[in-house]
């Protein structure tokens, strides 16, 4: 697991990668993008890595939708991820239909 790459998509290791040290690595990551000026913060996420980076990447992902999007790409993505997804905080949501998250 430590070699895995840290660069594949979330429909492939959502489901198939459990160890914190993957998910924290990934967090870590993304804090040193500062995509949105968001920060992934653990305790605020169960204090859980996988929980964190999943949740972020789907409230990124939901917040930044287009409609020149394919949808079955966010749906594939939101399958993937949804038995990791307790709580999102969206602040915008623009052009996608909610029902699907749920």
């Amino acid at each position: 697991m430590k070699l895995t790459d840290r660069n594949l998509p979330i429909t492939t290791v959502a489901r198939n990668i459990d160890f914190e040290f993957y998910w924290e690595d990934k967090c870590s990551n993304e804090e040193g993008k500062e995509m949105e000026g968001m920060n992934i913060k653990r305790y605020m996420h169960g204090n859980s890595y996988k929980q964190a980076y999943i949740e972020t990447h789907i409230q990124r992902l939901l917040e930044n939708f287009r409609p020149s999007k394919k949808m079955d790409e966010v749906i594939k993505e939101l399958d993937a991820a949804r038995y990791e997804v307790f709580c999102l905080i969206i602040t915008q949501l623009q052009h996608f239909n909610i029902s699907l998250v749920f």
